[in-house]
């Protein structure tokens, strides 16, 4: 399983990087970066929400290990 999800990440990285270098070829750097930033967060936040896990990163200490607990209160 480990494999398959580090082939699936690697693919996704090449993907990403593939598509970011054409856009800022095309728009510029600071406007593709400015759109990453704005839309990441957003669909994070959907499939966050779509999966059922936004509960995990609010609260806590919510079945999480001890020093992962409370990790977004720091």
């Amino acid at each position: 399983m480990g494999i398959w999800l580090g082939l699936l990440s690697a693919f996704s990285f090449g993907t990403a990087d593939y598509w970011a270098g054409k856009s800022s070829r095309r728009v510029g750097v600071y406007q593709t970066l400015f759109y990453m930033q704005l839309f990441g967060p957003l669909l994070l936040t959907a499939a966050m929400s779509f999966l059922g896990e936004w509960h995990k990163l609010t609260s806590p200490c919510s079945g999480s290990p001890a020093p992962a607990c409370g990790w977004v209160w720091i």
